[in-house]
C-alpha cells in the first residue's frame, strides 16, 4: 500500500473516531437548549453519523484488497483476535459499572442468564454492536468473495438490497448486519476490483476539484437527510464514498503520531469516561444555549483527551494487556 494512502487511513480513522464521541457525548438534554440550538445539534448529529458507514465501507475496502491470499480458517482466528475477543471483554469490563448503576437507580442485579445474555448481546457496551456486526461479516466472507467473482452482477445485488433496506423501512434493523450490507458491499466490492486504484497508486496528487465536488455533494445529502428518513439512509449509504475523497486532504500530512492510531481503543473505552468528560465541560462551561452549540466540539475534545491518556498510561504500564484489549493494535 502507498504510504500516503496509510497516513490518510489513520487520519480518517481518528476523526471518524472523534465524529463517533460526538455521537454519544455531546446530548442536548444536559444544557438550556432553544429550537436554533436543537437544529444545529440535528445537522452536527447527522454529520457525525456518517462516521458509522464510513467505518464499514474503509473496512471492507481494506480486507478485500487481499483477501484472495487468506485462508477462511486464518481469517476467522484473527478475527477472534482483534474483534470477538475485544468485543467479549470490554463487555466484560462494563458489566460492574452498569450493574453497579442500575442497583444505585433502585433495580436489581440481573441473573446468570441474563449477564451472559448481555455480554453477548453487548448491553454492557452498546456502542460495540459495530465489532459485532463487522465480525459476523467476516464469518460468511467466502460466500462475498464468490458473489464478488460475479463482477457484472455484484453491483446489482447491492442496488436490491439497498431498495430491500428501503422497502423494510430506513430506520428499522439500525444495528444488524442487513441495514448496512450494501455500504459494506460497495467497500467490498472497491476493494476486491479497484485496490490498484485506490491503494497501490505509485504516485499520488491531490485533486483539490473532487474534493470540492465531494464536499458540496455531501452537503446536500446533509441537507435532505434533515427531518427525513429515507434521506439518513441514502446519505449513510452514500456518504462512505465523499467522506473518502475528502480524506485526501490528509495525504501529505506527515506520519501520525501513535495516539492518532489507537482509534479502536478509544471506540470501545467512549462509554466508560463521556460522563467524565460531560461533568468536566459543564463546570467549565455551564448550561446556557451558547455552551450547547460548543459541547459539539468541547466534550468529545475533552473526552479524546481522556483516552489519549489512559491509552499512553495502559500501554506503558501494561503493554500486553493494551494489546489484547485492543485486538493487537498498538
Amino acid at each position: 500500500m502507498n504510504k500516503k494512502v496509510s497516513n490518510k487511513i489513520v487520519y480518517l480513522n481518528f476523526i471518524l473516531a472523534f465524529l463517533i464521541l460526538n455521537l454519544h457525548s455531546a446530548y442536548m438534554e444536559l444544557f438550556d437548549a432553544n429550537n436554533t440550538v436543537l437544529v444545529i445539534n440535528q445537522f452536527v448529529r447527522i454529520v457525525c453519523n456518517m462516521a458509522v458507514p464510513t467505518f464499514f465501507f474503509v473496512s471492507a475496502m481494506l480486507f478485500y484488497r487481499s483477501c484472495k491470499r487468506k485462508r477462511y480458517k486464518e481469517v476467522i482466528i484473527a478475527k477472534t483476535r482483534s474483534l470477538l475477543m475485544p468485543y467479549l471483554c470490554w463487555n466484560i469490563i462494563c458489566f460492574p459499572l452498569k450493574e453497579m448503576k442500575n442497583v444505585f437507580g433502585g433495580g436489581t442485579i440481573a441473573s446468570v442468564p441474563e449477564i451472559i445474555r448481555n455480554i453477548l448481546s453487548s448491553s454492557y457496551d452498546p456502542v460495540l454492536w459495530f465489532i459485532r456486526v463487522l465480525f459476523i461479516y467476516f464469518l460468511f466472507y467466502p460466500v462475498n468473495v464468490c458473489l464478488l467473482n460475479k463482477k457484472k452482477i455484484y453491483p446489482f445485488l447491492i442496488v436490491a438490497i439497498f431498495f430491500i433496506n428501503i422497502y423494510i423501512g430506513p430506520k428499522v434493523g439500525y444495528a444488524t448486519c442487513r441495514y448496512w450490507l450494501p455500504v459494506y458491499m460497495l467497500g467490498a466490492y472497491i476493494g476486491y476490483w479497484h485496490h490498484d486504484r485506490v491503494f497501490d497508486v505509485k504516485e499520488i496528487k491531490i485533486n483539490y476539484l473532487n474534493i470540492v465536488a465531494a464536499v458540496a455533494l455531501q452537503i446536500a445529502l446533509f441537507i435532505w437527510a434533515m427531518n427525513n428518513n429515507y434521506g439518513l439512509f441514502v446519505c449513510r449509504m452514500l456518504s462512505p464514498i465523499f467522506y473518502w475523497v475528502i480524506a485526501d486532504i490528509f495525504l501529505n500530512l506527515r506520519h501520525p503520531l501513535w495516539v492518532m492510531k489507537q482509534s479502536f481503543f478509544y471506540y470501545c473505552t467512549q462509554m466508560i469516561f463521556s460522563i467524565v468528560a460531560q461533568k468536566i465541560y459543564l463546570v467549565i462551561f455551564g448550561k446556557s444555549a451558547i455552551s450547547a452549540i460548543v459541547s459539539n466540539v468541547g466534550i468529545p475534545f475533552i473526552l479524546m483527551f481522556i483516552l489519549m491518556c489512559v491509552a499512553l498510561t495502559f500501554c506503558k504500564v501494561w503493554p500486553k494487556g493494551y494489546a489484547f484489549l485492543t485486538g493487537g493494535r498498538t
